[in-house]
């Protein structure tokens, strides 16, 4: 990952895992982590996904089938993603729309590593995932972490060197193109 800049949200790792951790455990708990559990067994997502902060470093691992929230990865590791804590706060707090998460990922704000199919359940995952964040930390008077200004939106934004080539990209899972003389 790129630098990034400082993050004064979290006291420290210790604090920002805490409050992950909260989240997560809300999750787990409750209906919707019973029907994300049910539905990973189902689209076989077996495994780890492990969560991974910078400013503060920070590392909270989430069994989604199995319904555990733990401090280490064990050796199934699914999905890893890995964001500025701010960048996560943000995301978590439903203050990005799915330009300023393209940014993240073209200036090297994000980085993540999994099979494609753990990827896109990750994603359905997130959605079900984000209501619990905001309940918690409201839940343990983290009014500090909720009344936090939201970022500046902008629609251009700078990179240094080339932009990172993503459209037109063959990913490893896709078909070969069938060249038009085939038709």
């Amino acid at each position: 990952m790129s630098p990034l800049r400082e993050s004064t949200l979290f006291r420290d790792g210790e604090d920002l895992q805490g409050e992950l951790r909260a989240f997560l455990n809300a999750f787990v708990g409750s209906d919707a982590g019973a029907s994300a559990a049910t539905a990973a067994r189902q689209a076989g997502f077996e495994g780890t996904l492990v969560l991974r902060t910078v400013n503060p470093v920070g590392v909270v691992c989430l069994d989604v089938a199995g319904r555990r929230v733990s401090a280490t990865p064990g050796d199934d590791v699914a999905v890893e993603l890995e964001f500025d804590a701010g960048d996560l706060h943000e995301l978590l707090l439903n203050r990005l729309g799915p330009v300023e998460i393209s940014q993240l990922y073209e200036t090297d704000r994000i980085s993540f590593s999994g099979r494609p199919e753990a990827l896109g359940f990750v994603v359905t995952l997130a959605g079900a995932l984000q209501p619990f964040y905001p309940d918690s930390l409201a839940a343990r008077g983290r009014g500090d972490l909720l009344d936090t200004p939201a970022r500046e939106i902008r629609a251009v934004w700078d990179i240094d060197g080339p932009p990172r080539e993503v459209i037109g990209k063959r990913r490893p899972w896709q078909r070969p193109k069938r060249s038009s003389e085939a038709l």
